[in-house]
């Protein structure tokens, strides 16, 4: 079984929703575009293996800056939603650590508190 263990030194963010125009054509929004951008820059940097068709586990742990007015809070309970941040990792990846992400089959997340904020991500191959 392959692994691998990369970290992306990005601020998590979640992936914006498309918008439709009245004619009807969708398009994603622009900070999501850039967002995916920076985490594609950071996946090449790292230079990270490619698992081709595999099924695959993923586990991601996003690491938010604590705000001082979380003080009692213990994990970040507040936006983005830890689904749209996997999904921004996940479309971002496609073509660089894996073909689609179609083939995790196991996902791993969660939102803590730490520094410097960032995205560590876990990889391994099923097959």
């Amino acid at each position: 079984m392959k692994t691998w263990t990369g970290s992306l030194e990005i601020e998590p963010a979640g992936k914006g929703r498309p918008t439709v125009t009245r004619t009807g054509i969708a398009f994603t929004p622009a900070k999501t575009r850039n967002k995916e951008a920076e985490v594609r820059y950071w996946l090449k940097q790292l230079d990270a293996p490619h698992f081709g068709d595999d099924p695959l586990e993923v586990s991601l742990v996003f690491y938010f800056i604590k705000p001082k007015s979380a003080k009692k809070r213990i994990y970040p309970t507040v936006k983005p939603d830890v689904d749209n941040v996997i999904k921004l990792i996940l479309d971002s990846s496609n073509g660089i650590l894996f073909n689609d992400d179609k083939q995790v089959v196991v996902c791993n997340a969660r939102k803590v508190y730490g520094e410097p904020a960032r995205v560590d991500i876990t990889i391994r191959s099923l097959d």
